[in-house]
């Protein structure tokens, strides 16, 4: 299976439409004000990743147009194999996942294993990327969503 990088660029939208969704369902289910509107900042900058890595896509295919970067099969094949374990639950399934959690503590894994995700993924594509614009783009994302890491870790040491 051969990717381009336009295909890691698309799963990365996928990746934070899907953290999104699940922060949205999440703030629903938070107890305290607090907690919620640490959530809801969580998915006010999941929303502006979304943005920016959709710009980024945009740019891709203007600068490669027809020639687009293909990945190696390694890469190719870590980027397939962490879209099967992806951490955040598709939209579809986000509400019913959250509603299966009986605490709070269970639904900040589920974040916290999306962010890693997103962290791996950022990671990945910045080391792959060419372009010298994309590989600073996904290296300041992947810098952000290690410290939603690093907050969704202190929420869980709260819980605990």
């Amino acid at each position: 299976m051969s990717l381009s990088i336009l295909d890691a660029i698309r799963f990365a939208i996928e990746l934070e439409e899907r953290g999104a969704q699940f922060y949205r369902e999440a703030a629903k289910r938070m107890e305290g004000e607090e907690q919620r509107n640490l959530v809801l900042l969580l998915m006010g900058q999941t929303n502006q990743h979304l943005e920016h890595v959709q710009k980024i896509c945009d740019y891709v295919k203007e600068q490669q147009g027809q020639d687009v970067l293909q990945l190696d099969d390694q890469t190719s094949g870590y980027i397939a194999a962490l879209g099967q374990h992806i951490g955040f639950p598709s939209e579809a399934q986000a509400a019913q996942k959250i509603a299966d959690c009986t605490s709070i503590s269970q639904i900040l894994d589920i974040a916290l294993q999306g962010e890693k995700d997103s962290v791996a993924l950022y990671k990945e594509i910045a080391e792959k990327a060419v372009d010298a614009d994309v590989k600073r783009i996904f290296n300041a994302l992947k810098a952000e969503e290690q410290v939603h890491v690093a907050k969704l870790g202190e929420m869980l040491a709260g819980w605990a």
